[in-house]
């Protein structure tokens, strides 16, 4: 199904209702269909990317989808433990930490994966 607007005065759907709206989709057939309407409370960001995926294909909505589920999923299986955040912690306090490049990071990075 692709989201969009029909335009065309007077146009109207088997409904009765005006097609402009943003209560409509068109189908891949051409055919009105009134859009699942609901009322989440989301960030402004999540709203653009929400706006923006609705111009993907099919295909690319699916991925997109795909991703965040799976985000959503094993998000909250990438926790630190106590000892790891304790850790974190004494590296940030040492004043005398040793910085790396983002060059360097990726070489490293590049280097663990051999």
């Amino acid at each position: 199904m692709v989201v969009g607007r029909r335009s065309g005065a007077g146009a109207r759907s088997s409904y009765g209702l005006d097609p402009t709206s943003d209560v409509f989709c068109i189908t891949q057939r051409g055919e009105f269909q009134l859009k699942a309407c609901y009322i989440l409370k989301m960030t402004k960001l999540f709203e653009q990317a929400l706006s923006q995926i609705e111009h993907l294909t099919a295909a690319e909505q699916d991925a997109a989808a795909g991703a965040l589920l799976d985000y959503v999923k094993h998000m909250r299986d990438t926790r630190l433990t106590e000892v790891q955040i304790a850790e974190v912690r004494r590296r940030k306090a040492d004043p005398d930490r040793k910085l790396v490049s983002h060059a360097e990071a990726c070489e490293r990075i590049a280097r663990l994966g051999s």
